[in-house]
């Protein structure tokens, strides 16, 4: 069984965790940000380029099929930092459930002790 001051030792490490996750959702964000941006102009731009030039008329499929082609990069980075700020974002709530346990244990120690 641990002790009071293994619990509070534990509890401040899992805190600077909890501040790390915090730093790392943050970062994660802006380049997810960025990455939609950059996708979603380009996109854009790619079927506007697309429509303009083409020959014949094409289908809404086949002009977001062409667009999906030429961006799929740009598509592939913005769906890799989503995921990455998704990972993180449920990391930290992992780690809130954490010291929230913790914090519940040291409180029932308290109760029992005094």
């Amino acid at each position: 069984m641990l002790s009071m001051d293994d619990l509070h030792s534990r509890l401040e490490a899992e805190l600077d965790r909890l501040e790390e996750l915090v730093v790392e959702v943050r970062h994660d964000g802006v380049e997810a940000a960025k990455a939609e941006g950059a996708y979603k102009s380009e996109y854009s731009k790619a079927r506007l380029t697309i429509k303009a030039t083409s020959l014949s008329k094409l289908t809404v499929g086949e002009l977001e099929a062409e667009a999906d082609e030429q961006t799929e990069e740009l598509r592939l980075r913005y769906l890799i930092t989503q995921n990455a700020l998704t990972t993180t974002r449920e990391a930290l709530r992992a780690e809130t459930t954490k010291v929230d346990a913790l914090r519940s244990l040291l409180a029932s120690y308290r109760s029992a002790s005094g």
